[in-house]
This record gives structure tokens, sequence and C-alpha cells, in this order.
């Protein structure tokens, strides 16, 4: 897996919606935001496949022992 390190500087609306983002909640930081907004745009364009991001995400899941039953699931997607 590559790494990559880099600084951005926001202005004017950008800064404001990753702020908005954030104090939405859907975001737990600026960074995490323009980190999902990046794996966002690149499913829109065809770089990501949706199933692949479904699959490493069942993966996470399991490995931390989590279990979410689909009521719990259904209320998490009620809540957003």
């Amino acid at each position: 897996m590559k790494t990559g390190n880099f600084t951005v500087r926001l202005k004017g609306d950008v800064a404001d919606i990753v702020d908005e983002l954030v104090s939405r909640g859907y975001s737990e930081s600026k960074t995490e935001a323009i980190r999902t907004s990046l794996v966002f745009y690149g499913m829109q364009l065809g770089l990501i496949s949706p199933k692949r991001l479904h699959r490493k995400v069942l993966g996470k899941m399991k490995k931390s022992g989590k279990k979410y039953t689909d009521e719990d699931i259904k209320e998490q997607l009620k809540g957003i």
C-alpha cells in the first residue's frame, strides 16, 4: 500500500464545506473529510469499486469483533 503526506490549504467555499462536514458529524476531522472525499470522487470516476470497498469494510468489521444486526444497521442509516 502506498502512502503520501502533503499539506492542503483550503480557502473560501471549499474550506466552508470541509468545516460543515466536520461540524455535522459526517467526518471526525478535516483530514478524514478530505480522505473520504477522495474515495468518493474515485468511486464516481470508476477508479474504485464500491463492491471492493464493501468487502474491505466487512473484513475490518470481522477483525474488530463488532456485530451489527440488520435492525442496528437500519437505525444507523435512518440516523444519517
